[in-house]
Protein backbone atom coordinates (compact mmCIF):
# COMPACT_ATOMS: atom_id res chain seq x y z
CA UNK A 1 0.00 0.00 0.00
CA UNK A 2 1.01 3.28 -0.98
CA UNK A 3 0.24 6.35 1.35
CA UNK A 4 0.75 10.09 1.43
CA UNK A 5 1.54 11.88 4.24
CA UNK A 6 -1.11 14.56 5.80
CA UNK A 7 1.05 17.04 5.27
CA UNK A 8 0.68 16.85 1.67
CA UNK A 9 -2.52 17.28 1.96
CA UNK A 10 -4.58 17.11 -1.75
CA UNK A 11 -1.77 16.79 -3.74
CA UNK A 12 -0.14 13.75 -2.16
CA UNK A 13 -4.09 11.98 -2.91
CA UNK A 14 -3.43 13.44 -6.75
CA UNK A 15 -0.08 12.06 -6.72
CA UNK A 16 -1.40 8.69 -5.41
CA UNK A 17 -4.27 8.30 -8.03
CA UNK A 18 -1.56 9.33 -10.92
CA UNK A 19 0.80 6.80 -9.97
CA UNK A 20 -2.62 4.42 -9.57
CA UNK A 21 -3.99 5.01 -13.37
CA UNK A 22 -0.37 5.06 -14.40
CA UNK A 23 -0.37 1.35 -13.13
CA UNK A 24 -3.79 0.42 -15.23
CA UNK A 25 -2.36 2.06 -18.21
CA UNK A 26 0.37 -0.49 -18.41
CA UNK A 27 -2.14 -2.97 -17.61
CA UNK A 28 -0.55 -4.16 -14.23
CA UNK A 29 -4.23 -4.38 -12.40
CA UNK A 30 -2.64 -6.43 -9.29
CA UNK A 31 0.13 -3.72 -8.47
CA UNK A 32 -2.86 -1.17 -8.91
CA UNK A 33 -4.62 -3.01 -6.22
CA UNK A 34 -1.90 -3.48 -4.51
CA UNK A 35 -1.19 0.16 -3.74
CA UNK A 36 -4.34 0.91 -2.72
CA UNK A 37 -5.57 0.20 0.98
CA UNK A 38 -7.88 -3.24 1.44
CA UNK A 39 -9.30 -3.89 4.88
CA UNK A 40 -8.36 -7.76 5.70
CA UNK A 41 -11.09 -7.42 8.11
CA UNK A 42 -13.55 -6.11 5.80
CA UNK A 43 -15.16 -4.83 8.74
CA UNK A 44 -18.88 -3.78 8.83
CA UNK A 45 -20.05 -0.19 9.83
CA UNK A 46 -17.86 2.25 8.33
CA UNK A 47 -18.76 3.19 5.38
CA UNK A 48 -22.42 5.10 4.85
CA UNK A 49 -24.53 1.53 3.78
CA UNK A 50 -23.29 0.15 7.37
CA UNK A 51 -21.29 -2.53 5.05
CA UNK A 52 -17.57 -2.05 4.04
CA UNK A 53 -15.78 -1.35 0.67
CA UNK A 54 -15.55 -4.53 -1.73
CA UNK A 55 -12.45 -6.21 -1.76
CA UNK A 56 -11.72 -6.23 -5.44
CA UNK A 57 -9.53 -8.33 -7.50
CA UNK A 58 -7.63 -8.12 -10.61
CA UNK A 59 -9.83 -9.32 -12.72
CA UNK A 60 -12.68 -7.84 -11.79
CA UNK A 61 -11.12 -4.17 -11.73
CA UNK A 62 -9.99 -5.34 -15.36
CA UNK A 63 -13.13 -6.55 -16.56
CA UNK A 64 -15.41 -3.00 -15.13
CA UNK A 65 -12.40 -1.14 -17.48
CA UNK A 66 -12.73 -3.39 -20.00
CA UNK A 67 -16.71 -3.83 -20.80
CA UNK A 68 -16.61 0.06 -20.16
CA UNK A 69 -18.33 0.59 -16.35
CA UNK A 70 -20.37 -2.99 -16.67
CA UNK A 71 -19.22 -6.33 -15.28
CA UNK A 72 -21.11 -8.10 -18.60
CA UNK A 73 -20.10 -7.91 -22.24
CA UNK A 74 -22.41 -5.28 -23.54
CA UNK A 75 -19.87 -4.40 -26.85
CA UNK A 76 -21.15 -4.92 -29.89
CA UNK A 77 -19.93 -7.71 -32.00
CA UNK A 78 -16.60 -6.62 -33.23
CA UNK A 79 -16.01 -3.56 -30.71
CA UNK A 80 -12.50 -3.86 -28.62
CA UNK A 81 -12.41 -4.26 -25.33
CA UNK A 82 -11.45 -0.53 -23.68
CA UNK A 83 -8.76 -0.19 -21.45
CA UNK A 84 -7.01 2.43 -19.30
CA UNK A 85 -4.22 4.76 -21.80
CA UNK A 86 -1.49 6.89 -20.14
CA UNK A 87 -1.59 10.33 -19.21
CA UNK A 88 -0.09 12.16 -21.61
CA UNK A 89 1.20 15.88 -21.65
CA UNK A 90 -1.38 16.26 -24.08
CA UNK A 91 -3.97 15.06 -22.14
CA UNK A 92 -2.76 15.97 -18.33
CA UNK A 93 -4.55 19.38 -18.10
CA UNK A 94 -7.80 17.82 -19.15
CA UNK A 95 -7.81 14.66 -16.79
CA UNK A 96 -6.49 16.50 -13.91
CA UNK A 97 -9.36 19.15 -14.53
CA UNK A 98 -11.89 16.61 -14.06
CA UNK A 99 -10.17 14.71 -11.06
CA UNK A 100 -11.97 15.66 -7.90
CA UNK A 101 -10.30 15.11 -4.82
CA UNK A 102 -13.11 15.99 -1.76
CA UNK A 103 -10.44 15.73 1.18
CA UNK A 104 -10.81 18.47 4.14
CA UNK A 105 -8.42 17.79 7.20
CA UNK A 106 -10.15 16.62 10.29
CA UNK A 107 -13.92 15.67 8.62
CA UNK A 108 -15.16 13.02 6.08
CA UNK A 109 -17.75 13.55 3.59
CA UNK A 110 -20.45 11.90 2.21
CA UNK A 111 -21.62 10.37 5.59
CA UNK A 112 -18.18 8.32 5.92
CA UNK A 113 -17.12 7.56 9.81
CA UNK A 114 -14.32 10.03 10.09
CA UNK A 115 -12.55 7.85 12.24
CA UNK A 116 -11.27 6.11 9.23
CA UNK A 117 -11.99 8.41 6.61
CA UNK A 118 -10.84 11.85 5.67
CA UNK A 119 -12.95 11.75 1.97
CA UNK A 120 -13.70 10.31 -1.09
CA UNK A 121 -11.90 11.02 -4.82
CA UNK A 122 -14.22 11.00 -8.14
CA UNK A 123 -11.84 9.88 -11.13
CA UNK A 124 -12.89 9.46 -14.93
CA UNK A 125 -10.68 6.78 -16.08
CA UNK A 126 -8.81 8.10 -19.15
CA UNK A 127 -10.03 5.02 -21.79
CA UNK A 128 -9.64 4.73 -25.17
CA UNK A 129 -13.42 6.06 -25.88
CA UNK A 130 -12.73 5.99 -29.97
CA UNK A 131 -13.03 9.17 -30.66
CA UNK A 132 -11.33 12.74 -29.97
CA UNK A 133 -9.85 13.10 -26.37
CA UNK A 134 -11.48 16.09 -25.25
CA UNK A 135 -12.29 14.37 -21.97
CA UNK A 136 -11.68 11.05 -19.57
CA UNK A 137 -14.52 8.18 -20.37
CA UNK A 138 -17.83 8.27 -18.32
CA UNK A 139 -16.46 5.78 -16.20
CA UNK A 140 -15.92 6.70 -12.74
CA UNK A 141 -13.75 5.28 -10.31
CA UNK A 142 -14.61 6.61 -6.08
CA UNK A 143 -12.06 5.94 -4.07
CA UNK A 144 -12.31 6.85 -0.62
CA UNK A 145 -9.36 8.11 1.13
CA UNK A 146 -8.74 6.14 4.19
CA UNK A 147 -6.70 7.36 7.60
CA UNK A 148 -3.77 5.54 7.80
CA UNK A 149 -2.80 6.14 11.83
CA UNK A 150 -2.66 9.65 12.55
CA UNK A 151 -0.31 11.51 9.89
CA UNK A 152 -1.24 9.16 6.24
CA UNK A 153 -3.40 8.79 3.65
CA UNK A 154 -4.57 6.15 1.17
CA UNK A 155 -6.72 5.54 -1.30
CA UNK A 156 -9.13 2.46 -0.87
CA UNK A 157 -11.56 1.66 -4.12
CA UNK A 158 -15.03 1.89 -3.55
CA UNK A 159 -16.59 1.10 -7.31
CA UNK A 160 -16.04 1.80 -10.47
CA UNK A 161 -19.67 2.79 -12.86
CA UNK A 162 -20.81 4.60 -15.84
CA UNK A 163 -21.98 8.15 -14.14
Amino acid sequence: MLTASVAEGEEGIRVLVRHWMALLAEDRYEKALEILYQDPEKRPGSIPSGGYTPHWTADELRTVVKFYGNYDNLLEEGEEPYRVVPITEATRQRFELWLRVEYIEGEATWGLDPTFYAGIVHVDLPLDVRDDYDRPSDVTARLFIRKIGSDQLALELYDAHVM
